[in-house]
């Protein structure tokens, strides 16, 4: 559980830190090309608003990096 809280805080951060507008999403232009959500956008971005949320970035992380 310690774990999860852990990375749930860590992908915050980060998801903060490229949330340029500061409007609770990522969109494309906010992502470095090198970016591995820039490289996978659109099988991340589960509803197909052109946006990512907090929620969708933590279940693509959830999946891609499950806690043992």
């Amino acid at each position: 559980m310690l774990k999860q809280r852990c990375d749930l805080e860590d992908i915050r951060a980060k998801f903060a830190d490229l949330d340029s507008n500061r409007d609770g999403y990522l969109r494309p232009e906010e992502l470095p090309m090198e970016h591995s959500l820039s490289q996978h956008f659109a099988g991340v971005d589960f509803n197909g608003d052109e946006r990512l949320s907090l929620a969708e970035v933590a279940e693509h992380d959830a999946e891609t990096n499950p806690v043992e």
